[in-house]
């Protein structure tokens, strides 16, 4: 991948002309220290997204691979922030959102219909996508020694995903139809921390879960494993590795009966301690 190929390169780089131990030194600094921790960057990820559309009529769903039908990238390059706040010793809230907005327009190799909309093979599709996802989380430290943190975790995310698709149907009509769907998928996890040294952090964290919660159900994964380098004692730098797959279910009248979406790649962040 070659935004992960890049900022490989730029981390590497950022090290290599890093401030002397004498503008970072200091005592060593005990993970549970930290009270604040805000990390902002830019994900690289290769995506794969599909939908199962329910029809207006008639009995069949409509099944759309939304890279290979109707030409979404499936490589993408977008924002994400997290942050945790320690409430108490081995207490603390934590949240995440990391967005994925994508577009095409393709003449599409297949029918598409879309509500009461049909597009035939040859047509041109012009397609909008936007794919959120925010985490609202408890952590509770079961482990502390100063180096090394292991905390579970317990919360939920919540999916918000909208596509617009617009072009010149079968009846010579330049028509637009959106199809989207938002709902919440609770998780459980492991979260771990461990300082190398007064400078470099790793952490690990999984997250899974299944559930059926009303007319919503699904199963996510989510796995994360990063490195901090602190160039001073508050601010470093950070590279993670995200690997995130969702799928929602939903009964009853939305259009989408069903959303699956993976995620994976690297991410490039700043990080703040304090």
């Amino acid at each position: 991948m070659r935004t992960a190929r890049y900022s490989v390169i730029a981390l590497l780089s950022l090290l290599l002309l890093m401030p002397s131990s004498a503008t970072a030194r200091g005592e060593f600094r005990n993970i549970q220290d930290t009270r604040f921790k805000i990390d902002i960057g830019y994900m690289g990820s290769r995506i794969d997204t599909s939908l199962l559309l329910k029809p207006q009529t008639g009995p069949v769903a409509l099944y759309l691979d939304l890279e290979d039908d109707v030409g979404l990238d499936s490589v993408n390059n977008d924002f994400r922030i997290g942050a945790f706040y320690r409430i108490g010793d081995r207490h603390r809230i934590y949240f995440q959102h990391f967005q994925f907005n994508r577009g095409s327009e393709r003449v599409i190799d297949r029918v598409i219909e879309i509500g009461d909309n049909v597009w035939d093979i040859d047509a041109v599709l012009t397609t909008d996508s936007r794919t959120s996802l925010t985490e609202l989380a408890y952590m509770y430290s079961l482990i502390q020694d100063g180096k090394f943190e292991l905390s579970g975790l317990a919360g939920f995310h919540w999916l918000r995903y909208e596509s617009n698709f617009a072009g010149v149907n079968n009846g010579n009509e330049f028509v637009t139809e959106t199809a989207s769907l938002q709902g919440p998928l609770p998780v459980l996890g492991v979260d771990i921390s461990y300082a190398v040294n007064s400078r470099l952090n790793l952490l690990w964290r999984t997250e899974l879960f299944a559930i059926q919660i009303g007319k919503y159900g699904g199963r996510l994964s989510y796995h994360n494993i990063a490195a901090e380098y602190y160039l001073w004692r508050n601010i470093g730098l950070g590279l993670a590795f995200n690997d995130f797959s969702i799928d929602i279910k939903v009964d009853g009248d939305n259009r989408v009966g069903e959303i699956a979406a993976a995620f994976k790649g690297l991410m490039l962040y700043l990080t703040a301690r304090f």
